[in-house]
């Protein structure tokens, strides 16, 4: 593990009990309008990431995080990338997409080799431009792009439905429905062509069907428009009415589950520690909003529809036990414990980002979900998944005399 992890994970020294339950629901404490995250939400085949501050080529998986500067490259395989709410792209085999620029509202991808289909889920003020190696493209309207990239540098550029703005060094172009057009040559003498838009091809199909699965997805009426990935949701749980929050959603899991309790804990550029969930609905839910038990057993409320909602690496509170030793958090074990409603977020990330140890605290008196704490040997925190057969529970002495 490189050393900055590790001076991250000293700085935590098992830190926590910040929250305050009658604070705001969200502050936009440690909102990175300039570091979004995207998120990788269907693979077929063979689908790597190469992470931007590292160098490291992993296995791409559904859930994982894609950060701005990561690369994502298809073998003999197709992945869709969802950008947020509205914008996603799915890349065909043979391709590779750069993520060049990922904030908050602002895209910018790079696709050097293969092909690209961009889909504007509905109209959106993001603004997201695709470059390729001889002209830049821009949807500007709810829509479904083809962008198609030869190994020589020549492009193909379909518009299925919508409109696509064509920047090159000879100008701007607009490309609408029903069309395509050919660019070949150099970047600073393109050559192209409009014709009529051909016939859809297996790529084509696969990503309609896509489309119809979201077109189906009723979660996104109980969130915010900012928070995505919810498009499982309906699947594998049910949207209830609880007062005081209005619609809460209520998964469908094991006696034994909690929130944060099956997955793991990784590196990512920026925010740090990264919660990857094992669970196939595993992204809104741990990267916004906040978990509580309450009528129909465990519960995620998405906060309100209204304001601005960034992503966050995991919503959480760190907790140490046990004797001290001398490396990693400091403690014997490390734990957290998932956030509830108006329980406040502290970030340990960014400009404003940190931990303040507070040693022998009583964590019941703090946190709401005190009970439901997921902990491991602070020596293995970070180093593989986390499950039945590996996770520990601190006792009730420990949560009385816990850091």
């Amino acid at each position: 593990m490189r050393r900055s992890k590790w001076l991250a994970i000293l700085s935590l020294a098992a830190a926590a009990a910040w929250a305050q339950q009658q604070e705001p629901f969200e502050d936009n404490d440690g909102g990175a309008p300039d570091h979004h995250a995207a998120r990788i939400a269907a693979i077929q085949g063979n689908v790597t990431i190469q992470r931007a501050d590292s160098g490291d080529t992993v296995a791409a998986g559904v859930n994982h995080a894609v950060m701005g500067g990561d690369r994502v490259m298809v073998g003999e395989g197709r992945v869709e990338v969802q950008l947020d709410s509205a914008n996603l792209v799915r890349l065909g085999a043979s391709s590779e997409m750069r993520v060049a620029d990922l904030q908050y509202k602002h895209y910018e991808l790079q696709l050097a080799s293969g092909t690209l289909t961009y889909r504007m889920v509905r109209d959106s003020d993001t603004v997201a431009d695709v470059n390729t190696p001889l002209v830049s493209l821009r949807p500007t309207q709810r829509g479904v792009y083809r962008i198609n990239v030869r190994p020589d540098g020549s492009g193909e550029f379909t518009v299925w439905s919508g409109a696509l703005d064509v920047y090159s060094s000879r100008g701007s172009q607009v490309l609408r429905s029903g069309s395509t057009m050919l660019v070949r040559g150099t970047s600073a003498d393109p050559e192209y062509q409009v014709v009529n838009a051909g016939a859809e091809d297996a790529f084509d199909r696969w990503s309609t069907s896509r489309d119809r699965d979201l077109d189906r997805t009723i979660s996104t009426r109980y969130v915010n428009p900012d928070v995505y990935g919810v498009d499982e949701l309906d699947t594998y749980g049910r949207w209830q009415y609880e007062a005081p929050y209005g619609y809460v959603w209520v998964p469908t899991v094991a006696a034994d589950w909690a929130p944060y309790r099956y997955g793991s804990w990784y590196w990512a550029d920026y925010y740090g520690w990264t919660w990857y969930s094992g669970d196939a609905w595993g992204w809104a839910p741990y990267h916004y909003g906040r978990w509580y038990r309450g009528r129909w057993g465990w519960s995620w409320y998405p906060g309100g529809l209204v304001g601005r909602y960034y992503w966050r690496p995991a919503l959480v509170s760190f907790v140490g036990w046990g004797g001290a030793v001398g490396f990693g958090f400091g403690y014997e074990h490390v734990g957290w414990v998932p956030l509830a409603p108006y329980e406040r977020y502290r970030p340990w990330y960014g400009r404003a980002g940190g931990f303040q140890v507070i040693n022998q605290t009583n964590i019941v008196n703090v946190y709401r979900n005190s009970t439901y704490i997921t902990g491991v040997r602070s020596s293995e925190f970070g180093r593989g998944p986390i499950g039945r057969g590996n996770y520990v529970r601190p006792q009730g002495s420990d949560l009385t005399r816990a850091a």
